[in-house]
């Protein structure tokens, strides 16, 4: 063995060796500032997508509060949508519904007015659509957003008792808005008693195109109709007579409704 030799690699190997620690703390360096560059993203993407979300919430045409309550009441109706039942005649309403801007569906107390409406709202929901659930027509003003397809239903738009003059001015007042609203994906649908109806003045929301009579030879319930309803409460299709059957009254659906044997949510 040769000893200059044997020292010269000795000291190689410990310079290699230096030089591979050297390296190891580099690359442990590198993967600290990489990993604290990934956190300092994710930390900024986050930030970002928050700003976005705040962007968009004040950009919302709905407050947040409003918004709250309207989402709670939509998932009351999704509950309730359950009993619902649609009839023989109702894929032409859903069609007039599409066709036009607004659609004001009348008849008695208890006839289903609502349970319509509020069933075509959830379909067009399933599409794109936000549920506006208002009381007041002039939230349709406030309300409306350009950028996203909206319905605005409205329960008893002009009364419940009786015409309520403050509201159907305000419907008037409002006309253009719900028939020719900026937004051509905006819908507005109605229901008003039939009583209540008949005590309006003649105005645009009368037009024969824009009115959905759940008591017409077209939308009466048949006798079909009517036994799907039962079944649906948990009832039997056989509780009532055929003969029977034709002369139940026009509140059909509520009467249907206070006789359920399914339980309510």
């Amino acid at each position: 063995m040769d000893p200059v030799r044997d020292k010269y690699y000795i000291e190689e190997m410990r310079k290699q060796a230096k030089e591979d620690a050297a390296i190891k703390r580099r690359l442990r360096g590198l993967k600290r500032k990489m990993e604290r560059n990934e956190a300092d993203r994710c930390k900024n993407q986050n930030k970002v997508l928050k700003m976005i979300d705040e962007i968009k919430t004040l950009a919302c045409a709905i407050p947040p509060n409003v918004k709250d309550l309207y989402e709670k009441e939509i998932l009351m109706w999704i509950e309730e949508d359950a009993f619902s039942y649609e009839t023989h005649n109702f894929h032409a309403m859903l069609d007039e519904v599409r066709k036009q801007p607004f659609m004001t569906f009348v008849g008695v107390p208890g006839s289903g007015k609502s349970v319509t409406i509020r069933h075509i709202a959830l379909i067009l929901k399933k599409e794109g659509y936000e549920i506006v659930p208002i009381r007041d027509v002039r939230k349709i003003e406030d309300y409306c957003d350009a950028r996203i397809g909206q319905v605005f239903v409205i329960d008893d738009m002009v009364g419940v008792v009786g015409l309520n003059k403050q509201k159907f001015e305000s419907l008037i007042d409002n006309k253009k808005i719900i028939s020719n609203p900026d937004n051509k994906g905006t819908k507005v649908l109605m229901s008003c008693r039939k009583t209540v109806f008949y005590e309006c003045p003649k105005s645009f929301f009368s037009n024969e195109k824009n009115l959905v009579k759940l008591y017409s030879p077209l939308n009466t319930l048949n006798d079909d109709d009517k036994q799907e309803i039962l079944q649906r409460h948990g009832l039997s299709r056989d509780l009532i007579s055929p003969e029977m059957l034709q002369e139940t009254s026009d509140m059909f659906p509520l009467l249907c409704n206070l006789f359920s044997k399914k339980e309510k949510k």
